[in-house]
């Protein structure tokens, strides 16, 4: 769960009051093409009763208990979302990245843009974590983290992630990167990953 809240956190959720069950929430926007892999997700982890998905709203529910209500309150200073150095030690992993970008992420020309509403003086901060975390350069757009290396992302996804991660990130390559990749396996005599 704290995985999700960070991934959620590091996009664009926001905390809200939900006065249909009185409860503390965060409301994450999605695309409704990331339905799939979120109920995979959410089954996988059992958490389908702490989540509520409106995939006609394009949005998700996260029902927050204290330790996950203190966890999103971190993340502001008043109404600005921020990012500092104890969130990126004690919250951030490669997990909650990788499900970042295969929840919120969308190919764009250049690679996969992640959009975000962490405040901008924060950014460098974010992208500079990530990149720690991934071994591959982010970088920053308007209201948005770029990764750029897509064929490398999902090689070191490959060998440290599920099959349905894996899976989510091979659809962010495109057809050049497919076979940039198919080629480099045929000279290597099969092997996908030394």
């Amino acid at each position: 769960m704290i995985n999700l809240v960070v991934a959620s956190l590091i996009s664009e959720g926001y905390p809200a009051y939900s006065r249909r069950n009185s409860k503390n929430e965060l409301c994450v926007p999605f695309q409704k093409e990331k339905s799939y892999y979120l109920r995979n997700y959410l089954k996988s982890f059992e958490l389908g009763t702490f989540v509520d998905v409106e995939i006609r709203k394009e949005e998700m529910r996260i029902v927050l208990n204290d330790g996950l209500y203190q966890l999103v309150n971190q993340w502001y200073e008043g109404n600005a979302k921020v990012f500092n150095t104890k969130i990126a030690t004690e919250y951030l992993n490669n997990h909650a990245v990788i499900l970042c970008i295969n929840l919120f992420g969308t190919r764009k020309v250049e690679g996969i843009g992640i959009p975000t509403s962490i405040s901008k003086s924060y950014l460098r901060t974010v992208s500079f974590s990530l990149e720690k975390i991934l071994n591959l350069n982010v970088v920053i757009g308007n209201n948005q983290l770029k990764i750029i290396q897509v064929a490398e992302l999902f090689l070191e996804s490959y060998k440290n992630f599920s099959s349905i991660d894996c899976t989510e990130i091979a659809n962010f390559l495109t057809q050049t990167e497919k076979n940039k990749l198919r080629n480099a396996i045929l000279k290597k005599g099969g092997e996908l990953y030394e």
